[in-house]
């Protein structure tokens, strides 16, 4: 006489299935350390964005600043200009700001063209701190 063929509990079938599932998962998964270094690189490209916006902010400010206080706006011409952060400023407090360079060429009152450097200071904030005629 055969006998008959005993049936798998229920709770048994669930289990094999989620033991499957994590067994799948951690062969094609990715691993905590992966994970985790994935959101660093990612911190890191966001936080770069972010000081490349904010520069990029600092310079519009300075040339909008430069161009309202020339007496020809229209004759504004960039040469170039520089701009980045400043994090141990010489001599004195350990304060970081940003500063903006600019060499452009204008007219002057006397309709000749001069050539000047215009620098610009910015606190952490984005307020103009100091503008001053630099080298």
């Amino acid at each position: 006489m055969e006998q008959p063929k005993k049936k798998m509990a229920t709770w048994k079938v669930v289990l094999l299935g989620i033991g499957v599932v994590v067994a799948i998962g951690s062969i094609f998964g990715k691993s905590s350390d992966e994970i985790a270094a994935e959101n660093a690189q990612q911190e890191m490209e966001d936080f770069q964005k972010a000081r490349e916006d904010t520069l990029l902010s600092c310079y519009v400010m300075s040339e909008r600043f430069l161009k309202d206080n020339l007496k020809d706006p229209d004759s504004y011409e960039e040469v170039e200009h520089d701009k980045f952060f400043v994090e141990n400023p010489a001599g004195k407090p350990a304060k970081a700001y940003i500063q903006v360079s600019i060499k452009y060429r204008a007219k002057n009152s006397f309709g000749g063209y001069n050539l000047s450097k215009r620098c610009f200071n910015f606190d952490k904030a984005t307020n103009l701190t100091d503008q001053f005629e630099c080298d």
